[in-house]
């Protein structure tokens, strides 16, 4: 995996004799639209609305300046609009934006609906993407099939605390969704956004599990940026749906401040420096990093 998406790699695997065929036809695909490929239920019609899809949405992040990660939601969403066998030509361009993107980059709206047999759920998709990469088991405790993430030793404690410009949004530790799912925090939560690893037995009925990484080595978290904008945009939409959200992390000091200044400047128009000052006087522990503009 490169992170890079070079359909023209490929062709240098094929016998000369079709390359230019080939070649062709992955020309076709960048100067036409998704549409115009009408027999896509046709194995190569299908290819090419799929990377006629993927290019423009590329395309369009060059153009526009939008963060690369949201080339694969308009990947897909060009996929779909272009008609007739669309989850055969989203299948096709999903797999590729996805694998170029990563989990992270899928927009947690859409992770909150995926629904499969029998009964997999996000969390399961997880699971099994997970053990297809590193071709082995995971240990009984380890992430993602563990049933409790061990965060001994990380001096985690209790934090619970309403977000200062929302009592519908409460932030806490790992201690706290602890206490919350077992009913001694004392508070009624409606739906989880954890931004940190948790186990199977750490899960509420609502919970969204974002993809954040506590390294700040370079490439470990290449969509940071959109996560946290799509983190913010998630607890909004679980706000309007009237539920009290608690937004997590181990220890309340990085992830979880970073997302609550965040949500106070986008969806309350509050200064960033003022939103840091808020988020430190009910997570006065916190380090929160710059909000992404």
């Amino acid at each position: 995996m490169t992170g890079s998406l070079e359909i023209e790699v490929g062709l240098a695997a094929l016998a000369a004799a079709r390359r230019d065929r080939w070649a062709r036809l992955v020309r076709e695909a960048e100067e036409s639209q998704p549409r115009d490929f009408d027999r896509n239920g046709w194995v190569v019609h299908a290819l090419q609305g799929a990377w006629s899809s993927i290019h423009h949405a590329g395309v369009a992040v060059l153009e526009t300046g939008a963060p690369r990660a949201t080339a694969l939601r308009d990947g897909l969403e060009r996929a779909v609009r272009g008609g007739r066998d669309t989850d055969t030509v989203a299948a096709i361009a999903g797999g590729m934006l996805g694998a170029v993107h990563g989990a992270s980059a899928t927009p947690a709206a859409w992770r909150r609906l995926i629904h499969g047999w029998p009964g997999l759920d996000t969390r399961g998709l997880t699971e099994l993407a997970v053990r297809a990469v590193r071709g082995t088991e995971p240990g009984a405790g380890e992430w993602p099939l563990g049933e409790r993430m061990d965060y001994d030793g990380w001096g985690a404690r209790a934090m619970l605390t309403a977000h200062p410009h929302d009592e519908g949004v409460l932030l806490g530790s790992i201690v706290d969704l602890d206490t919350v799912l077992d009913g001694s925090a004392g508070v009624q939560v409606d739906a989880v956004v954890s931004l940190c690893r948790v186990g199977r037995a750490q899960r509420a009925a609502t919970h969204i599990e974002q993809w954040l990484i506590d390294d700040p080595e370079d490439g470990l978290n290449p969509n940071l940026n959109h996560v946290l904008a799509d983190t913010v945009d998630v607890i909004a939409q679980l706000r309007g749906e009237g539920k009290t959200v608690l937004v997590h992390c181990v220890q309340a000091q990085s992830h979880t401040p970073s997302v609550a200044a965040l949500y106070a400047v986008r969806q309350y128009g509050v200064g960033v420096d003022e939103a840091f000052e808020a988020v430190r006087r009910v997570l006065p522990g916190g380090a929160a990093t710059k909000v992404p503009r």
